[in-house]
């Protein structure tokens, strides 16, 4: 039966990954009527139902998942990711912290713990956490683009064309980085004194707690496009939220 559950477990993930949400949540319950203590299944059940919209449900899982195996990093990171997609980015910090701590090398966890304290404002400390995720995992665009983000907050912008143009050198022509590509070329005439003041305008008009813009209305769209660009963490789950509202 474990050798069962563990292969319903790997079908719901590759289905997932297909963005197969239902069938992939039909095999994580599979997986875990034959063995209820696979806590893999029980996290990826809980991250699925949440990228399928049942983000209560998904939240009360991860939870257990929590409390069944307070010592595995990856339930502190499952929570994390819900609570963050939630707007409950000091929950979410906390969660991805307690996963740092509990794996040091877990390279997913440093970064979206750096992604929250980014949020934060904390940005020593998210560079910090995103040069450590990077040691771990040095071909991660994502990671690689949220730091540009953080360099470019801080006014640093030749290190943040670095890690823009070293996350576009890793993913090549996939579609998330010629989305990406496409919308920086649109900008890269523009000095980056501007490009920092429609960053610095673009999360003066976000509500850091919900990752919702408070007035479209209010804010320029130049701003709004530019803004977004630069502070794409593509970490993540944020985009879900925000690229519909700005692009509609």
């Amino acid at each position: 039966a474990p050798d069962l559950a563990s292969a319903h477990n790997n079908l719901g993930a590759t289905l997932r990954d297909l963005s197969d949400f239902e069938a992939a949540i039909t095999a994580f319950k599979q997986a875990l009527s034959l063995d209820p203590n696979l806590v893999d299944a029980e996290i990826n059940l809980a991250a699925t139902l949440n990228l399928a919209g049942h983000a209560a449900e998904a939240l009360i899982l991860a939870q257990k998942a929590v409390e069944k195996a307070p010592d595995y990093a990856p339930t502190h990171n499952a929570l994390g990711l819900i609570y963050f997609d939630s707007g409950m980015i000091e929950e979410a910090s906390a969660c991805f912290e307690k996963a740092c701590h509990l794996d040091s090398d877990y390279g997913e966890a440093q970064g979206n713990f750096a992604n929250c304290l980014a949020r934060l404002n904390q940005l020593e400390d998210a560079i910090d956490h995103y040069d450590i995720a990077l040691r771990i995992e040095p071909d991660n665009a994502d990671n690689y683009i949220s730091l540009a983000s953080v360099y470019s907050r801080l006014g640093d912008h030749a290190l943040a064309k670095s890690c823009f143009n070293r996350a576009l050198s890793l993913e090549g022509e996939s579609s998330k980085v010629l989305t990406a590509l496409s919308n920086y070329q649109g900008i890269t005439q523009l000095p980056w004194a501007e490009l920092e003041h429609a960053s610095n305008s673009w999360f003066q008009s976000i509500d850091s707690s919900s990752n919702f813009v408070h007035d479209k209305k209010d804010v320029p769209n130049e701003t709004l496009s530019i803004g977004f660009l630069i502070d794409r963490s593509c970490v993540s789950d944020v985009s879900r939220i925000l690229e519909p509202m700005l692009w509609n």
